[in-house]
């Protein structure tokens, strides 16, 4: 017998629903990540093979909560669940995963390798907290949930989890979080 290694190369576009062109300009996740950078905490570097292969695995989880979760399924299929595609507020684009037309709360699907051990208020999550409320400025939502898969679970042999969470914010909550990123991108120079 003999063993030949292929080289597999994973292109996260590949798995992703998006069938738009990014637009050019600036984005919200590029404030976010500045911020969060600004807060002392940022991502790990990674080579361009793993940095495909991580967002390949965020875009698959995407599509197995819409497919496979009972209550967004059942969503998806009657349309109240919609993928509104990207959008601009104030020259910053966004483009959240779902809204749920029914009850007009955002739905946001995200997997990580960190740990689910302290709690989604853990300050690793802040940004993701920041970017929903955005989204909810921008699209009038009052209400968000958002549904995690932690890939490593709670780091201590529980396996992965998945766990779901609603938000309810006011409108100082969104409007504040939305002046924040605008005015760091406008601190910046990107506005």
């Amino acid at each position: 017998m003999t063993i030949e290694p292929l080289d597999m190369t994973v292109n996260s576009a590949d798995f992703s629903e998006v069938t738009t062109a990014r637009s050019p300009g600036l984005h919200l996740s590029q404030i976010l990540s500045d911020l969060n950078e600004v807060r002392g905490s940022r991502y790990p570097e990674t080579d361009p093979h793993t940095r495909q292969l991580y967002f390949a695995t965020g875009f698959i989880w995407e599509q197995l909560i819409r497919r496979v979760v009972r209550e967004t399924a059942i969503k998806a299929a009657r349309g109240a669940l919609v993928r509104p595609g990207e959008f601009i507020l104030d020259g910053i684009a966004m483009s959240p995963d779902a809204i749920d037309t029914e009850d007009w709360a955002i739905e946001e699907y995200k997997s990580t390798y960190s740990s689910s051990e302290r709690g989604i208020e853990n300050g690793r999550f802040w940004h993701w907290i920041v970017q929903i409320k955005c989204y909810c400025w921008a699209t009038g939502a009052r209400t968000a949930r958002l549904r995690v898969w932690f890939v490593n679970g709670d780091c201590h042999g529980s396996g992965p989890q998945a766990k779901a969470w609603t938000f309810h914010f006011t409108d100082r909550d969104v409007e504040e979080a939305f002046r924040m990123v605008r005015n760091h991108a406008r601190a910046k120079g990107w506005l």
